[in-house]
């Protein structure tokens, strides 16, 4: 989880205090997570896009795996982009991206023949089935912002006790 985090603890501090206030005036203040949703999804697809593909493509040495690491960012990062630009719904980005996600990974744990935790395969059993919900299930815009302000706040809830305990050190 720390690879999510900054190196400095003051900098995890104030990013993650500023995060659960923004958060929290954006969705209970100003309703600015309403407004600006898909602006926040399409950032936060393309951030988590570019960073598992960059941790990722040096983990896979398969030529296999790391050209569908680079098809997955190519996809996601056109659907974030299209989101952003307002020329897909909500619905069809985020669930296809959790979907591919999820579906990717699984691919790649068959494709090399690898082995890992119980709980990581459920985790990403998870993220796919999450993803075809979203994707088909037509979840409600409301709980795609209630899960961006949970996103925000627990993301900065974690910096926050990150860079307090390692202040402490």
């Amino acid at each position: 989880m720390k690879k999510y985090a900054f190196k400095h603890p003051i900098v995890n501090l104030v990013i993650g205090i500023v995060l659960v206030v923004f958060a929290v005036l954006a969705m209970f203040v100003f309703g600015w997570i309403s407004d600006f949703a898909r602006y926040l999804v399409g950032a936060i697809i393309i951030a988590f896009t570019v960073m598992r593909f960059m941790t990722a493509r040096s983990g896979y040495k398969n030529s296999n795996a790391q050209m569908i690491l680079i098809v997955e960012a190519i996809v996601a990062i056109t659907l974030a982009v299209l989101l952003i630009i307002d020329s897909i719904g909500m619905q069809l980005a985020l669930g296809a991206t959790l979907y591919m996600r999820g579906f990717v990974y699984l691919l790649i744990l068959q494709l090399l023949n690898l082995r890992r935790s119980f709980e990581t395969f459920i985790i990403y059993v998870a993220v796919l089935t999450l993803g075809a919900y979203v994707w088909f299930g037509n979840a409600d815009l409301m709980i795609i912002e209630w899960l961006v302000f949970v996103f925000v706040a627990a993301y900065g809830v974690f910096l926050t006790l990150l860079g307090i305990t390692n202040l402490k050190k």
